[in-house]
């Protein structure tokens, strides 16, 4: 209840782009749970109107896309910089990487409905709105990555 009073009061909702691996880019479409975590989490998902309920992403869609923020469970560590050089078309073209705003939480928070994923979406709400939780302490299983 604190988080949803907390992201309620955020003076925008970033265009989230959840993404379950970096190279391949796999994502939860439209019947997926992942959008509605987003969505406590105080984020606007990218995928949520696609059809499909999950599948791997083109390169095309990403950059038309331009998420403000890119989560994702990552087998590695992750950052902008990694994505970039992945994605080379979204050094600059994407939001998330030219800022820096790629951030991975553990997958055991996010991609397993149940009891944890409470914690996963308070995870997620730290990354997207980090200014309206700087007083909860540090968060080991969430972290931002820098360009």
């Amino acid at each position: 209840v604190d988080m949803h009073r907390k992201t309620e009061r955020a003076e925008s909702r970033p265009r989230v782009l959840f993404l379950i691996g970096a190279k391949q880019l796999y994502f939860f479409g439209k019947e997926s749970y992942a959008h509605t975590l987003i969505e406590a989490a105080g984020g606007t998902s990218v995928t949520a109107d696609l059809e499909r309920t999950s599948s791997e992403l083109s390169e095309e869609f990403v950059l038309k896309a331009r998420p403000d923020v890119i989560i994702g469970s990552f087998a590695d560590s992750i950052d902008a910089a990694a994505l970039a050089a992945m994605h080379p078309t979204w050094k600059e073209a994407v939001p998330a990487v030219r800022e820096g705003r790629v951030h991975a939480i553990n997958g055991n928070l996010i991609l397993r409905p149940g009891p944890r994923i409470v914690k996963g979406a308070r995870r997620m709400a730290r990354v997207l709105h980090p200014g309206l939780f700087a007083s909860a302490g540090s968060d080991s299983q969430a972290y931002k990555t820098r360009p």
